[in-house]
């Protein structure tokens, strides 16, 4: 193909036809204009694509993470639940000055027993680093912000309040 225009461009100069030659200098100018702003086009595509596939793997391992936390969560209130019930069982058999038998031991082996919330935040990581605007929906993007900097924060003071 460029062999074909080199052979039409030489034969214009050589003809001495200069204002064809113009024509068909500009023609391809704007050919080449057009060629690159095709390029750019696709270029431009390929990059939203690839940002929306970044977006989507990071909410999805995002819903993985959130899911683990809501079983991390559901446990301890189970085993929170479980703990004040053994303590009123001690504080029952404490304050009416009942003797110890063999069935209370159960209950007081869970006295020291504190749950401990544990994140996963190897997805909103990631997303930091890669800049939280690559969450697309102003509303969700807004909503996970609130979830991991201000709702964690709150249950990681509530932890250093009863481990104390």
């Amino acid at each position: 193909m460029i062999k074909f225009f080199r052979h039409i461009r030489r034969s214009l100069i050589n003809q001495n036809q200069m204002g064809k030659y113009f024509k068909y200098a500009i023609g391809e100018i704007l050919l080449d204009d057009i060629g690159i702003l095709i390029a750019q086009q696709i270029n431009n595509w390929n990059e939203d694509y690839n940002r929306r596939q970044t977006e989507l793997n990071l909410l999805s391992e995002m819903n993985d993470n959130l899911s683990a936390d809501v079983q991390d969560l559901e446990f301890n209130i189970k085993s929170e639940t479980a703990n004040l019930k053994s303590n009123k069982i001690i504080l029952y058999q404490l304050e009416n000055r009942m003797p110890f038998h063999d069935s209370l031991k159960p209950h007081y082996g869970k006295l020291p027993r504190a749950t401990t919330f544990t994140k996963n935040l190897s997805a909103y990581t990631n997303l930091r680093n890669l800049g939280v605007s690559l969450i697309s929906n102003d509303s969700l993007r807004r909503r996970i912000t609130n979830l991991y900097e201000a709702q964690y924060n709150y249950i990681d003071k509530i932890n250093e309040r009863t481990t104390r």
